[in-house]
């Protein structure tokens, strides 16, 4: 009797010695109770909510990637399921301990928005909130959803995940936004077309993507890599010009290639180019065959066997209807460098950007930097072997961790929109790059 009591003491012991688990959150898309022309809006709010839940150190944010690859691991499983279920068994599958779910209904301007935190084991809601607002108010209610739920979790509901108190420092970067809402209409949409892909275009964009790589190897060409962040904005494109009925680079809202990539993915660093062409088929072999075809048999061939690009993404859409009609973008890229940290869209005068790089290698590595143009075209910048810049500074890498290096930039040469491109040594490359604004 005596044994079983110190057992028994031991494992209560050991339980309470346990240290609480760090809030691993994913963030499931909000649900739509309004009309199919806000479906866009849900996406939005994912996208924004994550990007303010990685502001904060002691959250580990489960990536939309990484959702939609345990979704499809586990389509069989969770087929008959509510879609509450659905969302915690892909939750456990992920690592996640906590999901962060929502719905929102539009009338006219006018949203509401409700949100929750779901304990994943114990299948508990552990805090919620509803906002009220308009439209054009969407940014300031994003971030209190990450505000006010964060800061009303039940403790004892919550027993086992460490309880999250925002500094000031998160609390100023959750909150600093210059968004324009065209541009974040713009960008929710492309999500929403990303998530929700035919598998007919897939299909034939891959067939495509294949059929390049097939003749770069002939060439004897290293083959293209695939991104998908291209693969986006070719795709979002190729849906505008059916909808809209153009033919070209500019789209319906006067934005450009370039103006698109910063938009959809200002973290890849480089030169980018675009083509299309509109074909006819009846079949994905079909469609990819005739688009190949054209492109080979043009001016393009040299786009596709040039020994610069070595990015490429893929893009299709077809309307609804009986014709076959498929539009075909393709966005391909000198990739040199790309930004893997957030970059805050504003920051205050004299505050300090960390930004971290993964170093792709068109650029020599013992030369690779970071050039800075600053908002006053008269300060001064001295690098760290010494030399003097004016307007402009050169920033190199502190330490190397792999592929990987970092650089700090303090905003304390003027007010304004400090803009960061690739350089090799006093060279730089792009007439375009990642822009914040300091003020």
């Amino acid at each position: 009797m005596k044994k079983l009591f110190i057992v028994a003491l031991l494992i209560v012991c050991s339980h309470g010695l346990l240290a609480a688990e760090n809030l691993s959150i994913l963030v499931s898309p909000f649900c739509n109770n309004s009309s199919e022309e806000y479906s866009w809006l849900g996406f939005g709010i994912e996208a924004s909510v994550i990007s303010d839940l990685s502001q904060i150190q002691d959250i580990a944010v489960i990536s939309t990637q990484d959702r939609k690859k345990a979704l499809d691991e586990l389509a069989y499983q969770l087929s008959g399921l509510v879609e509450k279920d659905k969302v915690l068994r892909v939750g456990k599958q992920v690592g996640a301990n906590v999901i962060l779910s929502g719905e929102y209904t539009m009338i006219g301007q006018d949203v509401r928005l409700t949100a929750r935190l779901t304990h994943v084991q114990k299948g508990m809601v552990i805090s919620s909130l509803k906002l009220d607002g308009t439209i054009h108010e969407i940014f300031a209610m994003q971030d209190e959803i990450v505000v006010k739920l964060l800061s009303g979790i039940d403790e004892k509901a919550s027993s086992g995940i460490k309880a999250v108190k925002l500094s000031s420092q998160e609390l100023a970067k959750i909150h600093s936004s210059n968004a324009d809402f065209n541009s974040y209409q713009y960008q929710a949409k492309g999500f929403e077309l990303s998530e929700s892909v035919p598998q007919e275009f897939l299909d034939i964009e891959e067939l495509i993507f294949k059929a390049f790589n097939a003749e770069r190897k002939k060439a004897g060409l290293v083959p293209f890599n695939y991104s998908q962040r291209l693969a986006g904005l070719s795709r979002y494109h190729s849906m505008n010009m059916q909808v809209y009925q153009f033919s070209g680079f500019v789209d319906q809202y006067g934005m450009g290639m370039e103006g698109r990539k910063l938009v959809f993915a200002p973290e890849l660093i480089g030169d980018v180019g675009q083509f299309f062409a509109v074909v006819m088929g009846n079949s994905p072999e079909r469609v990819a065959q005739e688009f190949v075809k054209k492109v080979m048999e043009s001016d393009l061939k040299k786009v596709v066997l040039a020994k610069n690009y070595n990015n490429i993404g893929i893009g299709v859409f077809r309307g609804d209807g009986d014709d076959y009609e498929y539009y075909c973008n393709v966005m391909y890229m000198d990739l040199w460098l790309e930004i893997v940290s957030s970059i805050p869209k504003k920051v205050s005068y004299g505050a300090e950007v960390e930004v971290t790089i993964r170093y792709v290698g068109k650029i020599d590595r013992n030369n690779v930097g970071l050039s800075v143009r600053f908002p006053d075209k008269n300060a001064k910048f001295f690098s760290r072997d010494g030399k003097i810049y004016q307007g402009a500074g050169l920033y190199t890498p502190e330490k190397w961790n792999g592929d990987f290096f970092t650089v700090k930039i303090k905003c304390d040469k003027g007010r304004g929109a400090y803009m960061m491109r690739p350089a090799e040594g006093e060279k730089y490359y792009t007439e375009v790059g990642v822009t914040f604004i300091a003020q």
